[in-house]
Formats: structure tokens, C-alpha cells, sequence
């Protein structure tokens, strides 16, 4: 018989010691005996370890509902069990896409496909990775690819719904934005769902009296206190368009708070919502403006007459994404800093913009057509130079707005071909020996000087890159050549070209002469996007780590 101190302990107290156990330490104590057995199997344990470890969860998982209801009515252990082996399956494919090219865009689409329940798990990858790791700039960019695309792929369920006239809250639409450009760990749905029910409550606990106001005065309050928290408006004429005002998470969570007009009435319409006031914009010419309704058989102003309308979602949405529009190309103007640098991300607030033109529309089919065809090459350009792990979105969102169309079949070929060279192992490229240099020796030209990896400035333009590619001699098309005038360099189209990922995230096709390599520490901005084709920076040799041997085993 057990005669421990611990077991002399009522059930009760053994309980509440459980609750602050880490959950593989709940497995091992309610392994020593029946009673401990019986203790940790109790549901409200396993809750406190669902709520404590994932802070994110897939909507069919109801979580909202479960928690609602007595904790006898879930199964809490099994669906902990369930988020652990959802874990362990997405940690095993992570860590194989990042060992080979070859079916990694297979594998992304895997992850992603699980969606916020894999959330945290990324997080933790591309936050918690230690500088030192020998893979920690592919571990870095791959999980943020990852989350990216979860987030887009949430963005355009809520547009999609929009579209289809389903229910979808005006903050979800226009927080759907965000989710493009969500960069920092606050700003997702949820986040933004918490941050309003915290200030609706911080205005009803402010006047113990605020439930029984009538709707002007309740209305009335809401706007005094937003104003006075400085969550709406934006004092600067100068910085009026600036990007960060489009977006409700970068105006609720960081300094300043500003935001256009449109986003500030959406922040008021959503808290006002909270507090039992029917608001909602009105999409008045080069102003936004809120309309309060009245409750049944009530006015506000003695009269019945309507000077302004709501507006719908769908109208305040497509405004959001023509004021993007003009917001990035203002930036594209005015900003000479890498675009890679600023947030919110100039090309990823561009692709948004894009995406909800592509989805929303108003009920003119001829012109909706004519749309989609205009923002199409743009989006399937966007989407080849920056988010190459959208290709299911592009097959399961856009081919089929093209169905029977010219543009489906473009987009099928497109398709077929990515999942192709995703499939196929890279056909290596070696690098030229002694004898083939003897055989196609040129006057006045070497060998591929530089190798993968090398950090470098451009000579004539002052960009910095990295190589990332490299051929023998120039293998651009003619007209490529004439356009850039290769044969008018010293050293013309016989030398070594290479491909470089720069700085602004292009990808650019440098020629050898053009080439000055740097052995000091790259800039932020090249690091930020080096993890696509390297493990990580090796200081002592002055270059980057290559993750494409496949294609380059000799570099």
C-alpha cells in the first residue's frame, strides 16, 4: 500500500496540483496508480491543457461552443491527443520540406491544409528557432511562408462568404486585409475579435450606468471614449494615405493608431455593436460616415426621415481595396528604401488588393468578367515572384472563375507545370572543369567565378543580392539581350551570368562583371528572404549555406 504524503492528499488538492502540471507530466502521474489515473483523466485538466498550450484553433473544432457547455460534455483528453498528433504529422513534413526541393511545394500545401490548428507550431518556428540552428534561415522564411498562406487562405474564406451573401462580420472583412500583411504575433481575427470585446467592456465598466442610456447617448459616449484613446482619426495631412491607415490590427495594436476614415468607422461600428448600438457605415463621396439605427418603434432625432444609408459590407470592401491601391502606389512613388524593409509589406498589401478585386464584386456579370481578366497577369505575376505557395489558392480559387475561358486553360498549363517541377528532381548543374574550360575557352573570359551563396553589390546600380543561380554564358532569349543591351558590355554575352536574389526580392540576372562580392554580414533585408534557398550565413567563410544542392552539388 502507498503510504506517500502525496496520496494522503484529498482528491480535491490533488487536482489543483495537476492544473499546474505540463501536460506529458499529467500523463506520467496519472500512470502511477488508479486514483492519479482517475484524477488527471478529469475534463476540466485536460481544458485548462487545450486553452494553455493553443491559443489557435480551426473553426471545426466549434471551441467557442465547447467551452460554452458543462466540461463533461467534450473530450477534452482526446482532442489535446488530437492537436498533438497534428503537431507531430506537420513538424515531420516542416522539417522534410526543408531537407529537399523535390515535392516541397507538396508538402507545404499539406501543412497549410491544417490550417490554425498547426498555427502555434509555426510560430514557434519561425520565432523560436536560436540563431545558432544550422538551418535557421530556411526554418525562418519556410514557416512564414506557411503562415502566410494560412492567413490568405482564412482572408479569402471570408471573402468568399461575402461574395456568396453569407453571414460575415464588417471587421472580419476588412481584417481579412491584415491577414495579408500580418507580420508581428498580434493581428489575426481572433486577436482583433479580443482587442474590441476588451474595449467595449472598458467603456461599459467605465459608467456603471452605460446599459441603461438611450442609443444617442450610448452612441455618443462610444465616439468620445475612441476618441480619447486615440484608437480612430488620423491628425497628419502628410501622413494621411499612408499604407499602415488601411489596415484595423495595425490601427488597434500599434502607435499611432491612425487609420482612414473607413477603417475608423469600422473600428466604431464593431465596438458599438458590442454595447448593443445598431451602427454601421455609410459609403458617402470622399467621406465614411456611421449611421446609428434606432431600435423598434424608437427614432433618434423625432423625425423618420433618412439622410444617409448604410452602406453594404461589400461596397465598404471594395472601397478598402481601391484606397490600397492608391496607398501602395503612392509608396511605389515616393519610397527608395528596399520594399522588403517597410511595413506593412508593399507587395503583400498589393496582393491583397488584387485577391478581393478578383473575388468581390458587384452583381454586373459582364463587368465583373471584364475585371477579372484586367487583374489576372498581375495576380498570376504576384504570385509567381512572391508567393509561389499559393498555387492551390490559384487552382481551387481562380481557374475556376475562368471555366470554358481562354484564361482557364493558361492557368491549367501554369498549374500542371508547377506541380511538375515540384515532383521532378532537379537536373543538377555542374560546374565546369579544367577540360571543358580548355574546350570552350574564350579570350578574356574565366570560369563561373562566383559560387551560390556569395553576397555581393552590384557594381553599376548599388543594389546588394545574393547569388542564387548561375549559367556558363549569357542563356537569356535574343530579345532579352538586345533589350539589355548585353553585347555592348565589356565582356558581352560569353561570360558567366548569374541569377541573384536582390534586395527589393527580385530575382535579376547579373552579369559576372557586374558582380562585387561582400564578406561582411548581409542586411536585414537580405536575410529576411535568404531562408528560400539557404540553410543559414556562415561568417567564417563569408557566405550563405546552400539548401539547393540539387541543382548545384557543387557549390
Amino acid at each position: 500500500m502507498d503510504t506517500s504524503r502525496l496520496t494522503r492528499l484529498p482528491d480535491e488538492l490533488l487536482e489543483a496540483i495537476v492544473f499546474y502540471l505540463p501536460p506529458h507530466d499529467t500523463v506520467a502521474f496519472g500512470a502511477t496508480c488508479r486514483r492519479s489515473n482517475k484524477i488527471t483523466f478529469e475534463p476540466l485538466v485536460w481544458r485548462a491543457h487545450c486553452l494553455q498550450e493553443y491559443r489557435y484553433w480551426e473553426s471545426r473544432h466549434e471551441l467557442k461552443e465547447k467551452l460554452s457547455r458543462p466540461p463533461a460534455q467534450t473530450k477534452w483528453r482526446l482532442l489535446f491527443n488530437e492537436r498533438m498528433q497534428t503537431d507531430k504529422k506537420a513538424a515531420d513534413l516542416f522539417d522534410a520540406l526543408l531537407e529537399t526541393q523535390q515535392h516541397r511545394l507538396e508538402r507545404m500545401e499539406k501543412v497549410a491544409a491544417m490550417g490554425y490548428d498547426v498555427k502555434e507550431l509555426l510560430l514557434k518556428q519561425r520565432d523560436g528557432t536560436p540563431d545558432e540552428a544550422l538551418d535557421v534561415l530556411a526554418r525562418r522564411y519556410h514557416a512564414n511562408a506557411l503562415l502566410g498562406s494560412i492567413h490568405r487562405a482564412t482572408a479569402l474564406e471570408k471573402w468568399t462568404r461575402l461574395q456568396n451573401m453569407q453571414m460575415v462580420r464588417l471587421e472580419e472583412v476588412l481584417g481579412a486585409y491584415d491577414l495579408f500583411v500580418l507580420a508581428g504575433s498580434k493581428g489575426d481575427l481572433s486577436d482583433m475579435d479580443r482587442e474590441l470585446d476588451r474595449i467595449a467592456e472598458s467603456i461599459r465598466s467605465h459608467d456603471p450606468d452605460f446599459d441603461t442610456w438611450s442609443v444617442r447617448q450610448k452612441a455618443t459616449e462610444i465616439a468620445r471614449w475612441l476618441r480619447a484613446q486615440n484608437l480612430v482619426g488620423n491628425p497628419s495631412e502628410d501622413d494621411y494615405h499612408a499604407l499602415r491607415n488601411n489596415f484595423i490590427s495595425i490601427a488597434l495594436f500599434d502607435e499611432p493608431h491612425t487609420s482612414l476614415p473607413l477603417q475608423s468607422v469600422a473600428i466604431y461600428c464593431a465596438v458599438a455593436r458590442r454595447l448593443g448600438v445598431n451602427a454601421k457605415p455609410s459609403n458617402y463621396p470622399h467621406h465614411v460616415h456611421a449611421v446609428i439605427e434606432a431600435s423598434a418603434d424608437t427614432t433618434l432625432d423625432a423625425q423618420h426621415a433618412h439622410h444617409l444609408g448604410p452602406s453594404t459590407t461589400l461596397e465598404i470592401a471594395l472601397r478598402t481595396s481601391r484606397n490600397i491601391m492608391n496607398s501602395v502606389q503612392e509608396v511605389r512613388q515616393r519610397n527608395t528604401t528596399p520594399r522588403c524593409a517597410t511595413y506593412p509589406d508593399v507587395d503583400a498589401a498589393w496582393y491583397s488588393m488584387l485577391w478581393s478585386m478578383l473575388v468581390l464584386s458587384d452583381s454586373n456579370t459582364a463587368a465583373l468578367l471584364h475585371r477579372r481578366r484586367q487583374i489576372l497577369p498581375y495576380l498570376v505575376e504576384h504570385y509567381q515572384a512572391h508567393f509561389p505557395e499559393d498555387l492551390n489558392l490559384l487552382e481551387t480559387l481562380v481557374a475556376p472563375m475562368f471555366e470554358s475561358l481562354r484564361e482557364h486553360h493558361v492557368l491549367m498549363h501554369l498549374i500542371t507545370t508547377a506541380r511538375a517541377a515540384d515532383a521532378n528532381q532537379r537536373a543538377p548543374s555542374r560546374r565546369p572543369n579544367k577540360a571543358d574550360l580548355r574546350a570552350f575557352w574564350i579570350p578574356g573570359q574565366g570560369g563561373v567565378r562566383y559560387r551560390i551563396g556569395t553576397y555581393f553589390k552590384h557594381r553599376r546600380y548599388h543594389y546588394e543580392g545574393v547569388v542564387v543561380g548561375w549559367d556558363t554564358r549569357c542563356a537569356a532569349d535574343p530579345r532579352w539581350m538586345e533589350q539589355m543591351q548585353v553585347d555592348s558590355l565589356p565582356r558581352g554575352r560569353e561570360q558567366p551570368f548569374y541569377n541573384v536574389l536582390a534586395d527589393d526580392k527580385s530575382v535579376r540576372y547579373v552579369a559576372d562583371e557586374n558582380i562585387e562580392s561582400l564578406s561582411r554580414q548581409p542586411s536585414e533585408a537580405i536575410l529576411a528572404l535568404a531562408g528560400r534557398y539557404f540553410k543559414r550565413w556562415d561568417g567564417t567563410s563569408g557566405m550563405f549555406v546552400s539548401n539547393i544542392r540539387e541543382e548545384y552539388p557543387d557549390d
